[in-house]
C-alpha cells in the first residue's frame, strides 16, 4: 500500500511541474516561431485600467461584421484570422469555427457579444488582454495612460506574436517605445 501511495505522490508531483513548464514552453515557442502584429488599443474605463500588477487592454480590432449566416454564440471559441491593414496594424480578416489549415496567422479567442442583423456584429475577447508590469510602475503607467488617450496624436498598441492559434503579448508600446521605458521617461 505504501508503494502505491508513493507512486501516486510522485506522479502528482511530476504532473504539477509538467503543466506550468508546458505552458511556458508553448509561449516561448510562439514568441520564437510566430509573426508579430501590432494591435492598436482603444481607451478603457479610466477609473479601472489596472487590476493588480497588470494593464487591461482593449483592442480596436475586436469587432467584426459578418455577412454570412453562420450562427455565433456568446462564450463560444472562435478562430480569428489576422492580417495587417494599410497602416501596419492588425485587423480581423475573418472568423472560423475550426482552426484554419491554410493559414498560420490566426488566434484562438472567444465570442464576447453578438448583435444586429444584416450585418451581424461580433465582438471578440482575446487571450492577451492583460499586460503584466512591475508593481512599482503600475501607478505611473495608469496616470500616463489617462493622458495618452486624450491625445489623439499618440499611438498605443500591443505587440502580439501570433502562431497557429497561439498568441503571446510581447510588449505594449507608446509611439514605438515600450510602456516600461515610457513610464521611466515620464517619472524622470
Amino acid at each position: 500500500m505504501k508503494k502505491i501511495t508513493l507512486i501516486l505522490l510522485v506522479a502528482t508531483f511530476l504532473f504539477q511541474w509538467f503543466v506550468p513548464i508546458n505552458m511556458i514552453m508553448q509561449q516561448e515557442n510562439t514568441l520564437k516561431e510566430g509573426t508579430p502584429f501590432k494591435f492598436k488599443t482603444q481607451p478603457i474605463d479610466p477609473n479601472d485600467p489596472f487590476r493588480g500588477k497588470f494593464v487591461v487592454l482593449n483592442y480596436a480590432a475586436n469587432r467584426f461584421d459578418l455577412t454570412d449566416a453562420t450562427q455565433w454564440i456568446r462564450g463560444e471559441p472562435v478562430f480569428v484570422r489576422i492580417q495587417n491593414d494599410a497602416a501596419g496594424f492588425a485587423e480581423i480578416a475573418g472568423l472560423e469555427k475550426i482552426a484554419p489549415i491554410d493559414d498560420n496567422h490566426y488566434v484562438k479567442a472567444t465570442i464576447n457579444r453578438v448583435w444586429g442583423k444584416n450585418p451581424v456584429k461580433v465582438s471578440i475577447r482575446y487571450p492577451f488582454e492583460r499586460f503584466y508590469m512591475e508593481e512599482t510602475k503600475a501607478p505611473k503607467a495608469e496616470a500616463m495612460f489617462r493622458d495618452l488617450w486624450r491625445d489623439s496624436s499618440t499611438t498605443v498598441y500591443g505587440l502580439v506574436v501570433v502562431h497557429r492559434g497561439e498568441a503571446a503579448l510581447e510588449d505594449v508600446l507608446v509611439d514605438g517605445v515600450s510602456i516600461s521605458d515610457a513610464v521611466l521617461e515620464v517619472s524622470e
